[in-house]
């Protein structure tokens, strides 16, 4: 009876199968009227995207400004996770890291980010217009830009502090109870001078 039993099981394992494969159909529905929907939003957002960084280019102390720039990329972003259109989500996330960081006041690493920038939206739009005319959604060079992009971020004090050789659970453990700054929770714990 062993082999029954065996039997018995395998269409269970069939039936997860296709669960998962169920949980990624919106993905295979996308018609074309909704994907002219997701080229002519996305324009728009790249374009207010790319208005707010020739502005912060110019000027980047307007708050305001800086939270509709990081909104316009966040709302992108979700756009193409929603369309699984990943290679362009990949660079619309990193975009939104450098001014997620940059909207917190936190320095970058370089005085002028908006020109890295400005060159992924570049990319981004070119692949919204690849969309709007029936073709794949790849951005090339994904990986280059992505470290261009990365370079915009200095490592955080927490990643510093781990290459100084200080232990990282001490590190996790101040940022943990981070009501002072780091460094001082490093001295009280006797892990930095």
């Amino acid at each position: 009876g062993k082999s029954n039993k065996v039997d018995d099981e395998s269409p269970a394992i069939d039936q997860t199968v296709e669960v998962n494969a169920a949980s990624e159909l919106p993905q295979l529905e996308i018609n074309d009227e909704m994907r002219q929907s997701f080229v002519t939003e996305g324009i728009e957002l790249l374009q207010n995207a790319e208005q707010g960084l020739l502005a912060w280019g110019e000027n980047s102390d307007d708050p305001e400004a800086m939270a509709d720039l990081f909104r316009n990329m966040h709302s992108f972003k979700g756009n193409c996770g929603f369309f699984g259109y990943a290679e362009m989500e990949k660079l619309s996330h990193q975009m939104e890291t450098v001014l997620d960081r940059a909207k917190s006041g936190s320095p970058l690493a370089t005085d002028n980010p908006a020109d890295a920038l400005l060159a992924a939206l570049d990319l981004l739009q070119n692949s919204v217009a690849e969309i709007s005319e029936g073709r794949e959604a790849k951005v090339p060079d994904l990986e280059e830009h992505l470290t261009e992009l990365r370079k915009l971020l200095p490592p955080m004090l927490g990643e510093i502090l781990v290459k100084e050789g200080i232990d990282e659970g001490s590190v996790n453990a101040a940022i943990a109870t981070q009501k002072k700054p780091v460094g001082e929770i490093l001295i009280d714990q006797g892990n930095a001078s």
